[in-house]
């Protein structure tokens, strides 16, 4: 009887219980529901971009002041190569309006461009492309539509130990330099933070289906 009894009063209890596991259930499905569509109604649009200067002639070279390097006759004191790579990595398009006020991505060396060695996209069919003048001391990337996944890269000589800077207006752009770790810290910096804030958002969503759920099976 006793046995009956205390399968009397656990029925209700195992109800309880399975209403519990489907009430977390339901708030897992939801909250990855909305972060999916989250993702979905903002993508991260992302600019990485990394250049990086190489002499051509070592300076540990012995009987460095007997060599000479020219370039199309003309005679290079410091001859450096200097290669640019650039790709929109983020999850959406990069559209040509993004680029604030039409201004174009511009990387000043400091030093004079004296020619082209190759560029080359991984897009053919896009016409975004390095630009520069001859003489001139920057290149320059136009506003441009730079679909997810397109990349440029681009070598470049030098006469002149160059002194990168860039300048690089985007609108809602992350924008990354992997050129060295420490640069871009601010732009990764707010990146982190918004997704940790959306992230926090659904962990207190989840919380809260939790305890729910707990006070379906409470005493």
């Amino acid at each position: 009887m006793q046995s009956s009894g205390s399968v009397g009063r656990g029925y209700p209890f195992v109800m309880s219980e399975m209403w519990a596991i489907a009430a977390v259930v339901v708030a897992v499905i939801t909250i990855g529901v909305m972060f999916y569509l989250d993702r979905k109604r903002n993508p991260r649009r992302e600019f990485a971009y990394e250049v990086t200067a190489s002499p051509l002639v070592s300076s540990k070279i012995r009987g460095l002041d007997k060599l000479a390097v020219s370039y199309d006759g003309s005679p290079l004191a410091h001859p450096y190569l200097v290669t640019v790579r650039m790709a929109s990595t983020g999850r959406a398009d990069i559209s040509s309006t993004s680029f604030d006020g039409n201004k174009p991505v511009i990387i000043e060396l400091n030093v004079p461009i004296l020619g082209e060695i190759e560029q080359s996209t991984s897009m053919e069919t896009v016409g975004a492309r390095l630009k520069y003048a001859s003489g001139e001391t920057s290149l320059v990337l136009p506003p441009s539509l730079l679909p997810k996944g397109f990349s440029i890269h681009g070598s470049y000589l030098c006469d002149g130990i160059p002194q990168i800077e860039s300048r690089i207006e985007l609108a809602d752009i992350t924008i990354r330099n992997t050129s060295r770790a420490s640069s871009d810290s601010f732009e990764r910096v707010s990146s982190s933070l918004s997704v940790w804030s959306r992230a926090v958002s659904f962990g207190a969503m989840a919380v809260t289906g939790v305890i729910a759920a707990w006070t379906l099976v409470r005493p």
